[in-house]
């Protein structure tokens, strides 16, 4: 069935020619920032790259170019990357970085992609994530089954790693006075969208995302368009009341998600749990305290959970207990939540940032320290 979505027709008088619903991160997306002028192909350059493979031109890359040069050390010293693949294919098998040192060129940076795995590079960026100094690499990646996947390179010596970012697609938003902090897309079914917003601080990323209401408050006609649609869509009334939240809409938020949970039945869904939790949420900023606990102990008590939202439900609820002025309530729902932490131990960015917003409340509300 054509859907008629009245929340499109806005965004569509902004893009010409638009006739279609656009994906919220079409929406959003800024534009492809300039590229580095081709480089002329140096066939010395090939000795870096195994020597069956070819420099290659990633298809739909936005970048249509073997070789960018950028300055990532910030030394007015410009190094070249260099993409790879199999010769007669678009299929991307890994990049080199390469440092001009005096006359020559050194390797600085060896990527190989997962043997087994064919992947185009879809879009290459380099910004200053981490603010040392020093510009990062974001690859988004695809599969040829259109698995899509985001890779984030650090540099810095001390520093240099790899992460691997649980995203369809990112979006990267400047600030004046932070860090860039990082949009991450995930796409729960075509053009369904469940988004997150990271920022580096110190040593590692931290949540961010109720700090950027004005992001969320653009994507609203997107979300409004689906759930009116479909109202019987849970997913579309649930991310419409999640970005309602975000964007610093509780009362609509609040409206929506307990129509959420009028259409949704089961006990056992882990939306369920996301639902009660946006509940809370919206009522604890909208002043009702009891009404926001009893939301959020109801988050705790479905059977199965989602380790994230679990734990922004107890920090939530923690806080709650402390304004209340039951401190050893709040503590036990803190220290509930650094239990749950071993849940990440194979993701080197979610530790961090749960890890961080354990620490965080437990200094928030003056609770003892480990």
């Amino acid at each position: 069935m054509q859907k008629v979505i009245i929340g499109a027709i806005v965004i569509c008088l902004l893009i010409s020619g638009c006739n279609y619903l656009p994906s919220p991160y079409d929406v959003v997306r800024a534009p492809l920032g300039r590229q580095a002028e081709d480089i002329n192909e140096d066939t010395s350059l090939k000795r870096f790259i195994p020597s069956y493979m070819v420099m290659l031109t990633p298809e739909n890359s936005g970048n249509r170019y073997k070789m960018r040069s950028v300055d990532i050390e910030n030394d007015g010293q410009y190094e070249l990357v260099v993409f790879y693949g199999l010769p007669g294919t678009f299929e991307c098998k890994g990049l080199v970085i390469l440092k001009g040192i005096e006359d020559n060129w050194v390797e600085f940076h060896l990527e190989s992609f997962s043997k087994g795995t064919k992947y185009n590079i879809e879009e290459t960026q380099f910004v200053d994530i981490t603010n040392d100094g020093y510009l990062d690499m974001i690859i988004q990646l695809s599969t040829f089954n259109d698995t899509k996947m985001v890779n984030l390179y650090t540099f810095r010596e001390e520093t240099k790693r790899l992460y691997t970012l649980g995203a369809n697609r990112i979006e990267i938003i400047h600030n004046e006075t932070t860090a860039p902090a990082l949009a991450l897309w995930t796409e729960l079914s075509s053009k369904i969208y469940e988004i997150e917003i990271i920022r580096w601080e110190k040593d590692g990323f931290v949540n961010a995302t109720y700090d950027y209401p004005g992001f969320f408050l653009q994507l609203l006609p997107v979300y409004k368009g689906n759930a009116d649609d479909d109202s019987e869509d849970k997913n579309n009334l649930l991310l419409y009341a999640d970005v309602l939240m975000k964007s610093g809409d509780y009362t609509n938020g609040f409206e929506q998600i307990e129509k959420y949970l009028t259409v949704n039945e089961a006990d056992n869904d882990i939306n369920k749990m996301k639902a009660y939790f946006i509940k809370g949420r919206c009522l604890y900023s909208l002043g009702e305290m009891i009404m926001a606990r009893d939301a959020l102990r109801c988050a705790l008590d479905v059977p199965d959970f989602d380790v994230e939202t679990l734990i922004e439900a107890k920090l939530l609820l923690a806080e709650i207990y402390y304004l209340n002025n039951y401190f050893d309530l709040a503590g036990t729902e803190v220290d509930g939540c650094r239990e749950l932490l071993y849940y990440f131990v194979n993701s080197n960015y979610k530790a961090h940032i749960w890890q961080s917003a354990y620490e965080s409340k437990k200094e928030q509300l003056e609770l003892p320290k480990e």
